[in-house]
């Protein structure tokens, strides 16, 4: 017998409470709550914004940076997943722009799905705020629906916000209330989550799921579509910069060389440090690894004097910067990509350290 349309339960927050209620009933809530609704609580606070009439698409927003370059909202409604799970989904057209691997976009604009979650007729919804930086996400797979987690919007909504790491591509996924959306337009302006992930960090695997942290430390094999890509006629490795801040706050902020804590404070109010893959990351190292290498399991936190050193330094005295950070892991090297001791420094022999390219 066929199920009739809208009659799934579904687990939602309805005024502060987790509810089972039908996707109809659900869904009639939604229909209070749209584009434009999003528009004046969140964009129209900003005063510098636009509502893009050049990727002919509609519920584009986009911001301007100081220095010129966008930020692209494309606005979907976060939806039930239309399974027996509790996730929630926002549902993505198929060649979406920044899911085309030959989609050709300026290299400092940045792009973001933007979805609302209703949680009653008088009660803020929660905003969901997911990457989309074109390059993560495989055109060859299907990606009509990004997942979202459940008790990522239950603790947005408790507690006002809340970060989560997709393992498999890198890519931010921010639950918020309107409250908190200045603390993070603060941060996409700056391009630097490091001051907002200590909010409720959990990881989530592909399909959405939670997974411990030691989870997330297994190391995905290499997928030359989804994880490279041609610039200027010339092959290289995707990396993402949300590994850097996740390593620097799971570092606690200090240097995994010297034990430095102390270098100086940023402009979002955070103490710099920088991240280094101990192995290079690039194109043709690639190539003699089955696992990614641009994963937080092969980067660490360095302060910027020892990060130069790594890069300068001589030859002889490299070796012992090298044998303590791969001490440090030696079991993950050794299980995630079968490499000793000996052949890391081999590798640091053999490169061009000064040469950003070979690292």
């Amino acid at each position: 017998m066929r199920v009739k349309r809208g009659s799934k339960i579904y687990k939602n927050i309805v005024d502060g409470k987790i509810v089972e209620e039908t996707d109809f009933d659900f869904q009639n809530r939604s229909k209070k709550f749209g584009f434009n609704f999003l528009v004046s609580r969140l964009f129209d606070k900003l005063k510098f914004y636009e509502v893009s009439d050049k990727l002919d698409r509609e519920n584009v927003i986009y911001i301007k940076r100081e220095d010129g370059s966008k930020i692209y909202f494309s606005y979907f409604k976060v939806t039930n997943a239309g399974q027996d799970t509790d996730r929630k989904r926002m549902q993505i057209p198929e060649n979406y722009f920044g899911l085309n691997l030959n989609n050709d976009r300026p290299e400092n604009d940045t792009y973001f799905f933007i979805g609302l979650y209703p949680t009653g007729d008088n009660c803020d919804p929660v905003y969901v705020i997911l990457d989309n930086d074109g390059i993560s996400l495989n055109p060859h797979e299907s990606y009509s629906s990004l997942w979202i987690n459940f008790n990522t919007l239950y603790s947005a909504y408790n507690n006002g916000i809340h970060y989560a790491i997709n393992t498999r591509n890198g890519n931010k996924f921010v639950a918020f209330k309107e409250s908190h959306w200045p603390l993070l337009i603060k941060a996409i302006l700056e391009n630097d989550f490091t001051g907002i992930i200590n909010n409720n960090l959990t990881y989530i695997d592909k399909s959405g799921n939670e997974i411990s942290e030691e989870e997330s430390r297994c190391v995905e094999f290499y997928n030359e579509l989804r994880d490279a890509f041609v610039q200027n006629q010339k092959p290289k490795l995707k990396k993402n910069s949300n590994y850097r801040d996740l390593i620097l706050y799971e570092s606690d902020y200090q240097c995994s060389l010297c034990g430095k804590k102390t270098t100086f404070i940023t402009n979002a109010n955070i103490m710099y440090f920088e991240a280094h893959h101990l192995i290079p990351c690039n194109f043709a190292m690639q190539q003699n690894f089955e696992k990614k290498l641009d994963t937080p399991v092969n980067m660490y936190c360095l302060c910027p004097e020892c990060h130069r050193k790594i890069h300068f330094i001589n030859d002889k005295q490299v070796d012992d910067l090298l044998i303590k950070l791969y001490n440090e892991r030696k079991n993950s090297y050794v299980n995630n990509y079968k490499l000793k001791l000996e052949d890391l420094i081999g590798i640091y022999k053999k490169i061009d350290r000064k040469n950003e390219e070979e690292m």
